[in-house]
């Protein structure tokens, strides 16, 4: 079984660029806002809406397929006065080679097991471009795993409540892009652990039809 190659046909049709452009940006943000209204991220509060959505510096890119948007994220310098900064200076010497991962957000009609693990290797293959050797990000500990699941390490710390909602409990994770060897490994695990899933969910579909055409045989109903 050629894993590369299954991988390749999976993300074939997908396109990842920094989104440049007055539309692309529009579209960014379209995608962003009603995401994160969703969840209830913005609240109408103009000074605690700011720190969801983009700086002017942030570097904002758009997953494509074909011709739709499917998925967005952004790179933007770690904040010194934000919780993340804290808690990346208690475990690392310079937090100034970190760059923070944010606005991740995938279209409902685009959550196949692929979509999440390339976009955000990509995103840390553009990080390394700018010389970064970390890339961290905060996430809501209902979806932690499913970062863990693309290589990142959790940092042990107390939970935070910066994601809009004081019920809700965030944690700071990283990508380790420091050296060639690192971000070898990264892009293996992401190969690997789409592959794998995208295997898993085809034996799972084929057992169910299986079982679906054993109770006819015998019968009943589908």
């Amino acid at each position: 079984m050629n894993v590369d190659s299954i991988y390749q046909s999976l993300v074939s049709d997908f396109e990842f660029r920094q989104c440049l452009t007055v539309g692309e940006c529009s579209e960014y943000n379209r995608m962003l806002v009603s995401h994160y209204r969703a969840l209830g991220f913005l609240t109408g509060d103009p000074n605690q809406d700011l720190k969801f959505l983009p700086r002017a510096s942030s570097l904002r890119y758009g997953l494509f397929e074909g011709s739709e948007l499917v998925g967005i994220a952004a790179l933007n310098r770690l904040d010194r006065t934000s919780p993340t900064w804290r808690i990346i200076d208690c475990n690392f010497s310079d937090p100034n080679s970190f760059l923070e991962l944010n606005n991740v957000v995938l279209a409902q009609t685009s959550r196949g097991v692929h979509t999440l693990p390339y976009l955000l290797f990509k995103v840390i293959s553009e990080a390394v471009a700018y010389n970064a050797k970390y890339v961290c990000g905060v996430v809501r500990y209902e979806v932690l795993k499913h970062f863990l699941d693309v290589g990142a390490m959790p940092l042990v710390h107390e939970p935070l409540r910066v994601l809009g909602h004081k019920s809700y409990d965030d944690f700071v994770i990283y990508f380790d892009c420091s050296s060639l060897s690192s971000c070898d490994f990264l892009k293996k695990h992401v190969v690997e652990e789409v592959v794998r899933k995208h295997i898993f969910l085809d034996m799972r579909r084929k057992r169910l039809e299986q079982k679906r055409s054993e109770t006819v045989s015998l019968g009943g109903t589908a």
